[in-house]
């Protein structure tokens, strides 16, 4: 009997106790100081609206149910959700203090108003001041960030998280899971505690953010003085860069174009700036090293890089651009804008798979305010050299490009086997091309391609003509006198065109060498390749022969048809003191 009274008694004591805990709890205060410490972090006065509830088992917490957090000058709440809960620290509360260990966010829908810029993802120290010590955890939460100035809007959803701020000298950490743009985010960082950053002590800090389109980790030490400084390795890696460019408002086409990424290095960075020296980038297969610099406290984020390739395949490329997809790209003027690009590149060597390419590249790429400015300062190719100029810039609703190309000393047997023609074995090439160009997309831009066309050659040999055993080559003439039927050699050939999209006018060819000469014109296609030209060829005397006014005066009517990589020329049957032509 004795032990059922001591038993009800202890219950009773024990239930009277929980009573009095409960009416201890001073709920309006808990609501003052929570939002207080939202105030300081939000930067204004907000009141939360909800009643509360207290609970001690198992520990002492102040419940509230569907409660809305407004902010003065908003007509919607800043903050809503299903429940909060806040875990009180026992001690402080017996001196009639209150001090708030944990908040617990339920399915909270979170309107938050801040600039989106990357200047303001930077952290300072005033911004850590503003965060109380303790414990925040949000399960199935939405974020809403809205930029008062330009009025852009992010979402984040999905999320849930853990935040840990510690009091003393324990280390801080972020553990959050959320879906940004349609994709899954993991986010971890972890770093020394606040009194440490306050002191302004350096520490271990780092970071990763994984996605399936990017993948980003940081692992060094850091501190706060007036702003972050960072020294450590980063190290960033993207399995389909237009994907992730895409994912982070970039415009980069996704394909077989630009894949896999990867980025590496030592990162110093100090507030808004950072570099990543030693860096070692590989894209596709290809690898460079160099520094690349990022600034975000100018008006647009600045990206400055010179990196250097031992050899550069572009090979890859090439098969890809065939199925003709990258006709549909779009050009982002605006996208073009949102950053300003300074690339500084070189090669000592570039390929172009099996077909040769170009040795010693110096190249630069520069964009500013959606304008385009590309240059090869200087290329060697072919044992002569090539500079290429490109430039452009937003037109209407579309994009406009000028663009001038020059080479000079080119072997022209190697210009003309990476093309695909047949019959070309020796002789010295200069080229060059002026153009511009109106399109809203790649293949509009291909399309809308007007310019001049200029070639020179000089020593040019071409093939033996044997039209017996062959009907498609290069003058398949049958002569009957056997002198003429070698390699012959044009002393010089000129060339002078238009171009209109795919359509090439030839207003000028010229070629001139002791067994034939020529002048004809025409068009061509460079998408089919095919050729329609016409002139008229003369045959000059013989070496030894004795010249009449006859063979000085011999013209003979000539097409030529066919496609550039065989193309096939027709004469009129004629006989003459240098030997019978025929048709073919």
């Amino acid at each position: 009997m004795k032990k059922l009274l001591f038993g009800l008694a202890f219950c009773g004591g024990f239930a009277l106790s929980l009573v009095a805990a409960r009416q201890m709890v001073p709920t309006e205060l808990v609501r003052a100081e929570l939002a207080t410490s939202l105030a300081k972090m939000i930067g204004g006065p907000v009141e939360i609206l909800g009643t509360p509830d207290v609970s001690v088992i198992p520990t002492l917490k102040v419940r509230f149910e569907a409660p809305r957090v407004m902010m003065a000058g908003r007509a919607e709440p800043i903050a809503e959700m299903k429940t909060l809960v806040v875990r009180l620290d026992i001690l402080p509360l017996l001196a009639g203090r209150i001090s708030i260990a944990e908040i617990g966010l339920r399915a909270p829908v979170l309107r938050l108003e801040r600039s989106l810029s990357g200047e303001a993802l930077v952290p300072n120290r005033a911004a850590l001041a503003a965060l109380e010590p303790g414990r925040v955890t949000i399960d199935d939460g939405k974020v809403q960030v809205t930029d008062p100035a330009t009025g852009r809007s992010e979402t984040f959803d999905g999320l849930s998280a853990a935040f840990v701020w510690p009091r003393l000298r324990g280390g801080a950490s972020v553990e959050a899971n959320f879906r940004w743009r349609g994709e899954a985010v993991a986010l971890v960082l972890q770093g020394q505690g606040p009194r440490a950053l306050a002191e302004g002590e350096s520490g271990q800090m780092a970071g990763s953010l994984s996605s399936r389109a990017l993948r980003v980790a940081f692992d060094g030490k850091g501190l706060i003085a007036d702003t972050l400084q960072l020294d450590g390795v980063l190290e960033v890696a993207a399995a389909d860069l237009g994907r992730a460019a895409a994912w982070l408002g970039g415009s980069i086409a996704s394909g077989p174009l630009l894949r896999d990424f990867a980025l590496s290095g030592r990162l110093r960075s100090l507030g808004y700036a950072a570099t990543v020296a030693d860096a070692r980038l590989k894209l596709d297969g290809n690898a460079a090293d160099g520094v690349v610099s990022v600034r975000l406290d100018a008006p647009r984020p600045q990206v400055r890089a010179t990196l250097a390739w031992d050899q550069l395949d572009l090979g890859r490329y090439r098969a890809a651009l065939a199925d003709g997809h990258w006709r549909q790209t779009g050009i982002d003027a605006a996208a073009l804008g949102r950053a300003d690009l300074d690339l500084r590149l070189s090669a000592s060597q570039l390929r172009l798979g099996t077909t040769g390419g170009l040795d010693k590249v110096a190249a630069t790429l520069l964009v500013k305010d959606g304008r385009l400015d590309a240059e090869i300062a200087d290329a060697a190719a072919f044992g002569g050299s090539l500079r290429a100029v490109l430039r452009g810039e937003p037109r209407g609703d579309g994009y406009r490009a000028t663009g001038r190309f020059a080479g000079s000393g080119l072997a022209a047997a190697g210009v003309a086997r990476t093309l695909g023609l047949n019959g070309i074995q020796d002789g010295d090439l200069a080229v060059s091309f002026e153009g511009e160009a109106n399109g809203r997309t790649l293949g509009g831009l291909l399309a809308g391609l007007e310019g001049r066309i200029g070639a020179e050659a000089r020593n040019l040999v071409v093939a033996a003509v044997d039209a017996v055993a062959s009907g498609a080559r290069f003058l398949p003439i049958a002569f009957s006198n056997p002198v003429a039927a070698r390699a012959p050699t044009f002393t010089r050939v000129v060339l002078e065109a238009g171009l209109t999209g795919h359509a090439l006018r030839i207003g000028r060819l010229d070629a001139d060498g002791p067994l034939l000469s020529a002048r004809v014109t025409g068009e061509a296609s460079l998408a089919s390749g095919l050729l329609s030209l016409r002139g008229r060829m003369t045959m000059p005397d013989r070496a030894g022969e004795p010249r009449t006014a006859e063979a000085r005066k011999l013209e003979i009517p000539i097409r030529i048809g066919g496609t550039f990589a065989d193309p096939i020329a027709a004469v009129v049957t004629a006989e003459t003191p240098f030997g019978s032509f025929e048709a073919r």
